[in-house]
C-alpha cells in the first residue's frame, strides 16, 4: 500500500534522541506511512540538502519533515489527511509545537519578514500581524504536499540551516498555495528553548549559522540594499544593547 505520509528525519548527532522520536511516531501515527532517515553524520550536508535527498526517496502524498528532537505527542493524522483533502489550496501545514513545559514553541510560525517588526520586537514592542494565517511554519515539524514541494524545487540548499522553511513557504505562496497550522496534532520540541538554542549544545555556532542564513534570506527576497540597511541597524543595536544572541 502506498503510504499517505513520508516522514523525513535528518540524523546529525542525534543518536540519543532518535529512539524516542521513532517510538513516538510508531505510537501516534496510524495512517500508512514510511520513515526516511537521512544520515548526515559522516557528511553534514545541512538540513535543506538532507531534506531534499529524503524527499527524492519519498513515496507518500505528503512529506512530514520532523526534527529528531521532536516527539509527536497526540493527534489523529487521518484528520490531517482529511483536512488536506478538503483544502486543496493549503500546501504546507505546521503542527502545534510546544516546549517541554507545555508552552507554545517561540517562532514556530509567523508572518512574512518585516524590518519594522524586527526592530520593534527588539524594543519589546509587538505589532499585530497583517495576516490572520501564518506566512510560514517551522521546518521542525512541517507537512508539505509532495507534488507542491517538487514543483517549487524543494528547499533552497544555499541555506545550510535556518530560514529554509520560511523560504519554502514563501515559494508555496507565490504559486498560489496557503500556509496553515493544524493544532490538533501536538509535537514537543526538546531543543526549542530560546535560552539554550540547541539540544546539541553548540549555541554560538548555531547563532552564527542563523545570522548567515538570515542575510541570504533577506538578500534573496528583498535585495542587497534592504540587507545592508538591516545589517547596519543590527550592528548599531549590538553597540547600544550588546547581547550574545543579537
Amino acid at each position: 500500500m502506498k503510504p499517505e505520509l513520508s516522514i523525513i528525519i535528518i540524523d546529525y548527532k542525534s543518536k540519543n534522541l532518535l529512539p524516542n522520536c521513532l517510538r513516538a511516531i510508531k505510537e501516534n501515527i496510524k495512517i500508512p506511512h514510511e520513515v526516511i532517515l537521512v544520515d548526515n553524520n559522516e557528511e553534514n550536508r545541512g538540513f535543506a540538502k538532507g531534506a531534499n535527498l529524503g524527499a527524492k526517496k519519498a513515496k507518500g502524498k505528503s512529506l512530514l519533515f520532523l526534527n529528531p528532537d521532536c516527539l509527536i505527542q497526540s493527534g489523529d493524522f487521518s484528520k490531517l489527511v482529511e483536512y488536506l483533502n478538503q483544502h486543496p489550496k493549503t500546501g504546507i501545514v505546521g503542527l502545534k509545537m510546544i516546549l517541554k513545559n507545555g508552552a507554545i514553541q517561540p517562532y514556530s510560525f509567523g508572518n512574512k519578514y518585516s524590518l519594522t517588526r524586527s526592530i520593534l520586537s527588539k524594543l519589546g514592542v509587538g505589532i499585530p500581524p497583517k495576516n490572520p494565517t501564518p506566512d510560514w511554519v517551522s521546518g521542525g515539524a512541517m507537512i508539505a504536499r509532495k507534488n507542491l514541494f517538487e514543483a517549487i524545487g524543494g528547499f533552497d540548499e544555499q541555506f545550510f540551516m535556518y530560514f529554509e522553511d520560511q523560504d519554502l513557504c514563501l515559494g508555496a505562496k507565490k504559486v498560489g498555495h496557503e500556509i496553515a497550522i493544524f493544532p490538533e496534532i501536538v509535537v514537543t520540541h526538546l531543543g526549542g528553548e530560546p535560552a539554550t538554542g540547541s539540544t546539541y549544545g553548540d549555541v554560538c555556532g548555531q547563532q552564527k549559522m542563523y545570522r548567515e542564513s538570515q542575510k541570504k534570506f533577506i538578500q534573496k527576497h528583498y535585495g542587497k540594499a534592504y540587507s545592508l540597511i538591516f545589517r547596519t541597524i543590527r550592528g548599531l543595536w549590538k553597540i547600544v544593547m550588546p547581547h550574545p544572541s543579537s
